[in-house]
């Protein structure tokens, strides 16, 4: 209808009103979805348009849902129900509410989960973290990733879930980690070498769907003996004379050197 002049959009629209009442009267009552099938079937695509735009007119949308539907005593099988006129939301609400559900930018998400700053909506952030969390990355190390004062991610995430809960919104599930997912030897000889020369378990781990704790098993031999690549070295314990040292309380720190 863009294409359309001012007069010629006002021309349409009156020329739609019949058609709207006649639509009104058939859906409220006066036939059926045949008949409503006969009459949109007789309309350009034009027409159709301005027939939504005459109908949502005609519409007060601050009336509730249940004075609007009052009229309707029966299912979509035709059989009597009681009519719902319980429904205190109304059009205009409904409306605040879909605009209040920001799209997501996937690729955005996938960036915040992987650590990177990058600029996102609350909705994105929140499905970062949730995509973060599915890595199995704390919310400590979250903060950490963006720059943010400790204790930020797990606030953010109380913050969105409350309104969640206020706009009657399902709040997205917290995954667990992922169980460990099978690596080719190409991979596993990647995983260990980019390990040994400093690449954390996290990073790895966000890289190859998997948990941090799964990488830490195959960079230690753990999982995938039979592949090459560097094994990292387990880790080195206090001896058992130290461990005595600091059970029997007789450990002597070492003497600072002068300066």
């Amino acid at each position: 209808m863009s294409v359309l002049s001012a007069q010629e959009c006002g021309d349409l629209a009156e020329e739609m009103l019949p058609v709207a009442a006649r639509l009104a009267t058939i859906v409220q009552g006066d036939g059926g979805r045949e008949d409503v099938a006969e009459l949109l079937g007789r309309l350009d695509l034009m027409q159709t348009g301005a027939l939504a735009v005459v109908l949502a007119g005609l519409v007060d949308p601050d009336r509730s849902l249940g004075a609007l539907w009052g009229w309707v005593d029966f299912d979509e099988y035709g059989r009597p129900v009681e009519p719902d006129q319980e429904d205190r939301r109304t059009l205009r609400q409904i409306a605040d509410e879909v605009d209040m559900v920001d799209e997501v930018d996937e690729v955005a998400v996938a960036a915040y989960a992987r650590g990177r700053r990058v600029t996102v909506t609350d909705e994105e952030r929140l499905h970062g973290i949730v995509r973060a969390v599915g890595y199995g990355v704390k919310y400590a190390e979250v903060d950490q990733a963006h720059g943010l004062y400790k204790g930020s991610t797990q606030r953010f995430v109380l913050r969105m879930r409350r309104e969640y809960e206020e706009q009657g919104r399902v709040f997205p599930e917290m995954p667990r980690p992922s169980d460990g997912r099978e690596f080719t030897e190409l991979e596993v000889v990647d995983v260990r070498t980019r390990s040994v020369a400093g690449t954390s378990d996290h990073v790895l781990a966000v890289e190859y769907d998997t948990t941090p704790e799964d990488i830490g098993h195959i960079c230690r031999g753990r999982r995938y003996g039979q592949y090459g690549g560097p094994v990292r070295a387990p880790r080195q314990g206090p001896s058992r004379r130290s461990r005595e040292h600091w059970v029997t309380g007789d450990y002597q720190f070492p003497e600072k050197q002068a300066s």
